[in-house]
């Protein structure tokens, strides 16, 4: 069909001026209309030539311009005429519309295949390492520091010299608990402090007071024998017995008193005990601690770190001070406490494993474990907090460091991933276009995942874990989204210019076979 156009003279000869006649009802209605149509036909061609000319990077003459626009309008004449003879074949208005969409031009797109990556599902949370154990050490006297044996940064065990206080005024106390012991032990007649079962009956006070009391019982029996025979007077009976009762009564008093020693003796081991503790605090150490080996704690020689020094040699300490004189941490393992939003404290669990990252090591990844859950969550801020536990043999990290952790909840090495330019997101619906085997493409609903990095001719391209109808080595639309609709056919964007046709081919086939074959690796930003 050839399209014809009719030209008209744009400057027609000047016509004969009539005399003005009268207007007629309805005229200049009738003019504002045509004028209206005119501007709107003129603007839509206008658009049209704009369009051919810069839109689609092509310089266009006005000869091509109408030969283009002859043939859309042969086109179209065209297209109606095929829904016309559709319509008069008896189809219904929904196939008349299919045989419509058919004849639409291709939309040219870009795609690519959708792979298969090892995603690991990660919780990425901020805080600050601190020792696992930290532990403040106070003198325990007072006095002035003779010498001091460690110093910051100094690695120290159990029972290592850290500082000594001047011991003079501990030892004259002990030595004045020591005579005072002896005193006590001097008037029993002992030598060393007698034990829990020390028989106070063994005292020579107290036998003396025994031996008396027996005489006097033997010597009452004797009177009475006499008496009975009427040999001896009443008096002599009656001092008899008195004689009897005093030293019954003094036999008793000198176990009172034996073992009122008894218990001075032991007032005074306490006392000369405590002098001892003095004289003993006078050297501040390390002390013992205990570690948790399954339910039970059992001592345990962990190395520490001399964190802190708050003294110096000369100087004089009181026991009511508050700022410790050494701080001391347990830099192996190191723990890192941080916080999590409620909403993520079903995937927490003792035992995940934990990615750590420090300023100090950029590109360096320290591995973690969850150690502790806690079970309760802050009111104030509905978040819950979390230990993880980082070995740190070599003590390359310093506690107070801040750290980046990512906490593994989940892992999926089959999982599906595709170009982050392939997501299509509209009205809350998110889906993206798949290529059939027949050159259209068909819309899929998805469900985004994690998003990773992979490596694609050097250059790091995003990608996005997706779940839906949807396989691994299946063609997926990653620009054009804007033109498609379920079901158009679609054609692909030729290669660059200086590049091959068939390199494109040789590209997606090499993805395509890729993804099927070996998973790829990705990792959680």
């Amino acid at each position: 069909m050839t399209a014809t156009a009719q030209i008209t003279d744009p400057n027609p000869p000047p016509s004969t001026i009539h005399p003005a006649t009268p207007a007629k009802p309805g005229s200049s209605l009738t003019q504002v209309i045509v004028i209206v149509l005119s501007l709107a036909v003129v603007s839509l061609v206008g658009y049209w030539v704009w369009r051919e000319k810069f839109a689609s990077g092509k310089t266009t003459t006005p000869r091509d311009s109408q030969a283009s626009l002859a043939t859309q309008e042969t086109g179209l004449s065209e297209g109606e005429s095929t829904v016309q003879v559709a319509a008069s074949a008896g189809l219904t208005p929904e196939e008349v519309a299919k045989q419509a969409f058919k004849a639409k031009p291709a939309v040219i797109v870009t795609t690519s295949p959708a792979q298969v990556a090892n995603v690991q599902r990660m919780l990425k949370a901020v805080g600050s390492l601190e020792g696992f154990e930290e532990i403040s050490l106070s003198p325990q006297v007072g006095g002035r520091i003779l010498a001091i044996h460690k110093e910051v940064g100094d690695l120290v065990a159990p029972g290592d010299l850290l500082m000594e206080i001047d011991p003079q005024d501990a030892l004259l106390t002990v030595k004045e608990c020591q005579s005072a012991l002896n005193l006590e032990l001097s008037k029993l007649g002992l030598k060393e402090p007698p034990g829990q079962d020390f028989d106070v009956e063994a005292v020579p006070a107290v036998q003396k007071a025994m031996l008396l009391e027996l005489n006097s019982l033997r010597t009452l029996e004797r009177v009475r024998q006499l008496a009975s025979q009427k040999v001896t007077t009443q008096d002599d009976l009656e001092r008899a017995e008195t004689n009897y009762e005093v030293a019954k009564v003094e036999a008793r008093q000198q176990r009172l008193l034996a073992g009122e020693t008894i218990a001075a003796i032991r007032q005074k081991i306490a006392l000369l005990k405590t002098a001892e503790k003095r004289l003993q605090d006078t050297r501040v150490v390390v002390p013992t601690l205990t570690c948790l080996e399954g339910d039970v704690k059992v001592p345990c020689s962990p190395q520490l770190t001399v964190a802190e020094r708050h003294a110096s040699e000369g100087e004089n300490v009181v026991v009511t001070q508050i700022s410790p004189v050494f701080l001391l941490v347990i830099e192996h393992p190191l723990k890192l406490k941080v916080s999590l939003p409620e909403r993520v404290m079903g995937q927490v669990k003792t035992g995940q494993k934990v990615r750590v990252t420090i300023e100090a090591y950029p590109g360096e990844v320290f591995t973690g474990e969850v150690k502790r859950v806690n079970p309760t969550i802050q009111r104030s801020s509905r978040t819950f907090e979390i230990e993880v536990a980082i070995p740190n043999e070599d003590r390359r990290l310093k506690s107070g460091s801040f750290a980046v952790a990512q906490i593994l909840t989940d892992h999926r090495p089959t999982a599906v991933v595709v170009p982050e330019s392939a997501i299509v997101r509209f009205a809350g619906v998110v889906k993206l276009f798949k290529v059939t085997p027949q050159k259209t493409v068909r819309e899929v609903l998805v469900t985004l995942g994690e998003r990773i990095e992979q490596q694609v001719d050097g250059k790091s391209v995003p990608y996005v874990e997706v779940t839906g109808d949807l396989q691994p080595g299946d063609s997926v639309v990653t620009s054009g989204q804007s033109q498609l609709v379920d079901g158009i056919s679609i054609e692909l964007r030729g290669p660059a210019p200086g590049q091959p046709a068939e390199s494109q081919e040789r590209a997606a086939s090499n993805a395509k076979s890729e993804a099927t074959a070996a998973p790829a690796k990705g990792a959680h930003q």
